[in-house]
């Protein structure tokens, strides 16, 4: 029977992503709860939070696409994500919030959020992706650990972006009934 031990520098690497693995689910953990205190409110910034996830399997798809692995390179992209992801979704639930609290009507509130917040999101995605496109190249000496962050918050950005145009309005409708106060 044979036994593989790991040491030296894989050890190392192993103790890093367990390290970073920590303190992504800390940094989601203080988002919540400072956006619960920003919106007095428990359940807004969960639909907020929620968009990290979703984001996440976007950067997983795209490391896959590229036969990239998880490293210490595309966990820092996947922390980077995290904070980017939930300003997407600040700025499409947020506004659904305040326009729902004034009219008190879901279905003009998400089209009015839709209407008045596409564009920066869309623009957020667009400048974040075409930023990091030269990362994702094939130059330089180490062009691998950059290609490695590179991926994870391009893909994430794409999948966050899709998710906060589309699914945020979805729970947010959902939440608030369907229909008038």
């Amino acid at each position: 029977q044979e036994r593989v031990l790991i040491s030296g520098l894989g050890k190392e690497i192993g103790a890093l992503l367990l390290e970073l693995s920590e303190l992504v689910l800390l940094s989601i953990l203080l988002i919540y709860l400072i956006l619960a205190a920003q919106f007095e409110h428990w359940l807004y910034p969960l639909f907020m939070v929620i968009s990290v996830p979703l984001a996440w399997l976007g950067a997983f798809s795209m490391l896959k696409i590229l036969g990239l692995e998880l490293s210490l390179f595309s966990g820092l992209g996947l922390l980077i994500l995290t904070g980017i992801a939930v300003n997407d979704a600040i700025l499409k639930i947020d506004f659904m919030k305040r326009y729902f609290e004034e009219t008190g009507d879901v279905h003009l509130a998400i089209s009015e959020a839709g209407k008045h917040r596409f564009r920066p999101v869309l623009m957020t995605t667009v400048t974040t992706v075409l930023g990091l496109l030269p990362m994702l190249l094939p130059f330089g000496e180490n062009y691998v650990l950059s290609q490695a962050l590179a991926a994870s918050v391009v893909g994430g950005m794409i999948s966050s972006t899709l998710l906060t145009l589309f699914v945020m309005p979805l729970l947010f409708y959902v939440w608030n009934g369907g229909g008038r106060r």
